[in-house]
């Protein structure tokens, strides 16, 4: 795991949490990413953002592939056009330094009924669990 990356990933959710982004991005996780009236459960950032996208999603839009944070991070539009072509989760991946067992944990959480429910401070919660423990749980989103 590179651990500077996935602590400025937490970092960035919790500013997400906090007040509406600059880039109009919001948070669902059954999404990786996509426009927010096409996405069940809508804007988890409660800010109304017009797209969202889920940790792999947020990671693409943030990071490098080497895990170093983008001059500029990638805007709703570009996101979503970048969604079609590209495996958002095998890039965040690469970018966070995880394993595939350790990605396919975090990206698509197991024994969570209903990924578009997932709150931004669950996703939070599980970056601070890995970062304590080097294991993904979920276990407080089920």
């Amino acid at each position: 795991m590179r651990r500077a990356a996935v602590e400025y990933l937490r970092d960035q959710l919790k500013l997400l949490y906090a007040q509406k982004p600059d880039t109009g991005i919001g948070f669902n996780m059954n999404r990786m990413a996509g426009e927010t009236r096409t996405t069940q459960g809508g804007d988890r950032s409660r800010h109304n953002c017009k797209t969202v996208a889920c940790l792999a999603g947020w990671t693409y839009g943030l990071m490098t592939p080497t895990g170093r944070p983008r001059r500029k991070p990638i805007s709703g539009k570009k996101l979503c056009a970048d969604c079609e072509d590209m495996d958002f989760g095998l890039y965040a991946a690469w970018a966070l330094d995880l394993n595939i067992v350790e990605a396919k944990e975090l990206f698509y959480p197991k024994g969570v009924s209903g990924w578009n429910v997932i709150s931004i401070r669950s996703a939070i919660t599980t970056l601070n669990k890995l970062l304590r423990t080097g294991r993904v749980d979920w276990s407080h989103a089920a």
